[in-house]
């Protein structure tokens, strides 16, 4: 449980700084500090790399300039990286430039962590319709474990008619021990019947 309260709670940051310009002000970089955030982002050092990701994401919209840095970390060996550089590019706004990279993220298979799993799922539900291609994938991650298959429920549920084919997919899922996989099965089986 606990580590899903974790996961929960950086969703809901990463929603929480998408919408940041209604919350308060994005750190406006100044040339100088953009161009030393992205040198990092191109950096051989992967702590480099994360603090360079950390740095853009702050920015938000304002980082935009280091758009092809992020979507290359999105390749980077590190699962950790990869993770960060979707949640950076979601602040950006830039999510719906890298789909097919969102969807192969989905398939990044990783025993220790699914952060790039889950993340690409996550994003891929709040671009909806626009992410129709990624629904065989997402059928497939309602089989995997934890937080994956309640992030890839809610995202098919987000994507609307495309994703009428899961239904009979996400019924099984109705019969799981997980309370909050359930749950998100039930959300995204009354939307999509709803259409």
């Amino acid at each position: 449980m606990k580590r899903y309260s974790v996961y929960i709670c950086l969703v809901l940051l990463t929603i929480l700084i998408q919408e940041a310009g209604c919350f308060f002000d994005l750190q406006r970089p100044t040339n100088t500090e953009l161009d030393a955030s992205i040198n990092k982002l191109r950096s051989a050092d992967e702590t480099e790399r994360y603090a360079g990701l950390n740095e853009v994401w702050g920015y938000g919209k304002y980082g935009k300039a280091a758009f092809p840095e992020a979507r290359n970390l999105l390749k980077d060996e590190n699962p950790y990286i990869r993770s960060k550089a979707i949640i950076t590019l979601d602040s950006m706004g830039k999510t719906g430039d890298v789909i097919p990279e969102l969807i192969g993220l989905l398939g990044d298979y990783n025993k220790e962590y699914n952060g790039p799993r889950f993340y690409s799922a996550i994003v891929l539900g709040e671009l909806g319709a626009k992410a129709y291609e990624a629904v065989p994938t997402l059928i497939k991650l309602l089989d995997d474990t934890g937080t994956t298959r309640w992030a890839a429920a809610e995202a098919l549920g987000k994507i609307g008619k495309a994703a009428k084919p899961a239904i009979p997919k996400l019924r099984q899922l109705l019969q799981d021990e997980d309370e909050f996989a359930k749950g998100k099965a039930r959300e995204a089986i009354n939307k999509l019947e709803s259409l």
